[in-house]
């Protein structure tokens, strides 16, 4: 319905996409035939598409667009689409699982209801016109925060955070957030968590990484 109601040749316009996608390709074709003492290429990129819109991202989030680089072009914009709905859709549902709904009909009445009004704000219409990850972030965050602090969880919780730290470096202001509400276990496994997007970024382009 909502590729529908909205064609793309004027609602979406996906360079923050293209930027993810094209360093995701420097990556697999470009970075390993690079002196690493001499050049950075995925940072020294000059940007998509005469935009100079460079790549701001951590290594780890190079490593994981990668991936994403695989997906047609002529695919992908259409798929970050679907994918940043159902994402909003997710992060309603378990916004309110922890507001309290019971039932699995009430609770998918109000994420439904929740996800509709959320489609009339600017920051989930852009997010859909550039194609950006902003959606998949807070999906992410917002799960792994709201968990049960159960003994099966306890162990892994804030890992969602650090991971989401990993891909964009702004999830890092909720370990503060951890430490000031007195989570502390949590805190310290979103910092291990990033630690460990960092050594997979290492990993993946030990050039760009240095």
């Amino acid at each position: 319905a909502y590729a529908a109601m909205h064609p793309a040749h004027w609602t979406l316009y996906p360079v923050d996409l293209g930027v993810y996608r094209s360093g995701g390709l420097i990556v697999r074709h470009v970075a390993p035939l690079y002196n690493p003492h001499l050049a950075t290429p995925l940072y020294s990129w000059p940007g998509y598409d005469g935009l100079h819109l460079k790549f701001t991202y951590p290594p780890f989030a190079a490593v994981l667009f990668a991936i994403v680089s695989f997906i047609p072009w002529r695919v992908l914009p259409g798929l970050s689409v679907a994918a940043n709905i159902a994402l909003l859709a997710a992060a309603g549902w378990v916004t309110v699982r922890a507001l309290g709904c019971r039932g699995t009909r009430v609770r998918l009445g109000a994420t439904l209801l929740l996800a509709a009004a959320a489609l009339w704000t600017e920051p989930v219409i852009r997010t859909l016109y550039l194609g950006q990850v902003n959606l998949a972030l807070m999906a992410l965050i917002l799960w792994d925060l709201t968990q049960p602090d159960t003994r099966a969880s306890r162990w892994w919780k804030g890992a969602g955070v650090g991971v989401a730290a990993g891909i964009k470096l702004v999830p890092l202001i909720f370990i503060p957030y951890l430490l000031l509400t007195r989570r502390f276990r949590q805190a310290g496994v979103a910092a291990a968590a990033f630690a460990a997007t960092i050594a997979a970024g290492w990993a993946g382009t030990p050039a760009d990484s240095s």
